[in-house]
């Protein structure tokens, strides 16, 4: 694979310009285009490593459309970038290779292990590095048996002023015993 670097004015969004390759799924705000930009400027040589993958427009033409980076692309442009690293495609590369690339590229596999870097990472600031948590990972709607469990878990449970302090005085003595209780187990 060889990376080489393109001007920017030769680079074109993927907007569904090659037949059959519809245009690129993503949308992202002004917010996002402007934290990609900053975090370009911070550590270039993740975009240096993950170069824009580009195809040729034609064989006449000097352009390129966008495959896979086209936020990187806008963020690059938000830098007054000259050039920027590309993966050339070739030209007779099949539209379903390139819809694959475009869907591959623009997806997230996998999951953060929260507890991990709650635990070791704690010295990160995360927002500064576009990485939220949310509680998607927790179905609410789900029953729980404690009895399913081979082991022991911890629940930890986060409230906002004032139900936490609210919360604390009602749970008295026992807390473990009352929030139990409020989650409707029976305890013995």
């Amino acid at each position: 694979m060889e990376i080489t670097r393109l001007p920017l004015s030769r680079l074109e969004p993927n907007k569904g310009q090659i037949e059959g390759l519809p245009q690129n799924p993503r949308t992202w705000t002004q917010t996002d285009i402007d934290k990609l930009a900053a975090s370009l400027i911070e550590t270039p040589e993740l975009f240096e490593a993950r170069p824009i993958i580009v195809v040729p427009t034609s064989n006449e033409s000097n352009k390129y459309v966008i495959l896979g980076g086209n936020l990187r692309y806008a963020a690059s442009k938000k830098n007054d970038a000259r050039n920027v690293p590309c993966y050339v495609l070739p030209l007779n590369t099949p539209i379903e290779k390139m819809k694959e690339i475009v869907l591959k590229d623009n997806s997230s596999f996998g999951d953060w292990n929260e507890m991990l870097l709650a635990e070791d990472w704690k010295d990160i600031n995360f927002e500064q590095l576009n990485i939220y948590f949310s509680d998607k990972n927790f179905d609410t709607s789900k029953e729980i048996d404690p009895n399913e469990f081979s082991q022991d878990i911890t629940l930890r449970l986060k409230f906002h002023e004032p139900y936490g302090s609210i919360l604390k005085a009602v749970m008295g003595e026992d807390p473990k015993q009352s929030l139990l209780q409020a989650l409707s187990y029976e305890t013995k």
